[in-house]
């Protein structure tokens, strides 16, 4: 029994000592966390990581409520400033991914691939248009006027479809455009 007491004594103290007691003590050891993450955040595997939010988390919550009072507008500055300095590292290496993705060959593949079946697209479309025509009137022909109707709809809907294909075409161009700047 007095074991067992031993090690939750030992345990509470353990956790007792890993948390800052001060406030200025919380600022300096959540400064030197942050630092320590700028430092090695390069080496990090996915453990580390969730190993790192567990302990930013606590920073972030479980000891700012504690001192929060105590807190000077400076101070709460400077704890804003750490956590966008922790998610800045967090996430750096998944925007320089980002960043070698789409510089790839593989994306300016893709985009001429998307350019190139846009066109095919219009192309289809226009080709068809006179062949939808011609059914709809044969069609009117035999079924009458109230068929017509409804074809002259569904050819308008291909002009608008026509019309938005155009206009997103224009859009993948200008972005195009735009990232080749």
């Amino acid at each position: 029994m007095k074991s067992i007491q031993l090690w939750c004594l030992a345990l509470v103290l353990l956790f007792a000592s890993c948390a800052p007691m001060t406030k200025d003590s919380y600022v300096k050891s959540y400064a030197s966390f942050v630092d320590e993450v700028g430092k090695e955040h390069d080496n990090y595997s996915e453990k580390d990581w969730e190993t790192k939010d567990e302990e930013f988390k606590q920073y972030v919550s479980e000891y700012y409520k504690e001192f929060e009072e105590d807190l000077t507008t400076e101070e709460k500055a400077e704890l804003v400033k750490l956590a966008f300095k922790y998610n800045y590292y967090q996430y750096e290496k998944g925007v320089k991914d980002l960043e070698e993705i789409m510089e790839s060959e593989d994306m300016k593949e893709l985009e001429k691939t998307i350019e190139v079946l846009a066109k095919e697209g219009v192309q289809v479309m226009e080709e068809l248009e006179p062949e939808f025509r011609k059914f709809g009137k044969k069609f009117v022909r035999e079924f009458g006027d109230d068929i017509g109707d409804l074809l002259d709809k569904v050819g308008e809907g291909i002009d608008k479809l026509k019309e938005e294909v155009l206009e997103e075409q224009k859009r993948l161009r200008k972005e195009l455009n735009k990232d080749g700047e």
